[in-house]
């Protein structure tokens, strides 16, 4: 027979009760809300670095090909008199150890892709369709002094037999400051597309953009934190944060003296 005792105490069964269980939610709901915003910043300028060593490597691309043609950059887009074309990326990817296949225009959503043309912060619905490949970049097909079509260019054009005389890059006195290749889009601040979502160069606007969402209208995207990518035509890179407005008559296009 067990003994039982007037004195003993009942054992309270352990656990959180109502009360407890919501205030542990809510203080896990404070510190996401305070540490989240910095996560996904930490992972932007991982993006942006990963961006920036993409143009870090088509810089030595243009090193290197400027090295094995007279110190010419590359056509901002080729044809052939078969139709077949050819672009500033599809251009550089034997000099990235990426192998080039020439195709006829645009492949669209069929497009090739390499990784080293890809910038991991654009949503893959906003890449460019050229040559056959996606891309995220653009080069600067501006002339020098002027917004017209018609002067030196520092990435040139070649349709048919009939192209637009360039630079040489060894004329260029101050290539440091002057863009060649920059993140870029197909998409418009409108949220309609490029022609065939393609965007071979950039040169000049009517309207020059007054706020950074409007820079897509003349082919830019300052998708890292307010600044877009740049490789300039020494070959360094590093991120750009456009004044507003941005004119093409600022340094970095090379409108002004050489």
């Amino acid at each position: 027979m067990k003994n039982h005792s007037p004195f003993r105490r009942k054992v309270k069964p352990m656990g959180f009760t109502l009360i407890e269980l919501l205030v542990v939610i809510a203080i896990i709901a404070i510190l996401a809300a305070i540490l989240l915003p910095a996560l996904n910043s930490a992972r932007e300028r991982g993006r942006s670095a990963s961006c920036i060593n993409n143009h870090k490597q088509m810089g030595s691309a243009l090193m290197q090909y400027h090295n094995d043609n007279d110190n010419y950059n590359t056509y901002a887009c080729f044809f052939d008199l078969g139709r077949k074309q050819q672009a500033w990326n599809t251009t550089l990817l034997p000099y990235l150890g990426c192998d080039n296949v020439i195709v006829n225009r645009s492949l669209g959503a069929n497009s090739r892709r390499e990784e080293i043309l890809l910038c991991p912060s654009q949503p893959e619905e906003e890449y460019i369709r050229l040559a056959g490949y996606f891309t995220s970049y653009t080069v600067n097909g501006r002339e020098r002094g002027t917004s017209s079509t018609s002067g030196n260019r520092f990435f040139g054009y070649f349709n048919s037999g009939n192209s637009t005389p360039q630079y040489k890059m060894n004329q260029i006195a101050k290539p440091s400051i002057i863009m060649g290749i920059a993140d870029s889009t197909a998409k418009k601040p409108d949220g309609t597309f490029t022609y065939e979502r393609t965007n071979t160069a950039v040169w000049s606007w009517t309207t020059a953009p007054t706020t950074i969402a409007e820079l897509p209208s003349v082919g830019l995207e300052a998708r890292h934190a307010n600044t877009f990518n740049v490789t300039y035509l020494d070959g360094h890179a590093s991120g750009f944060q456009p004044p507003m407005p941005f004119t093409y008559k600022h340094e970095i296009w090379g409108s002004k003296d050489l």
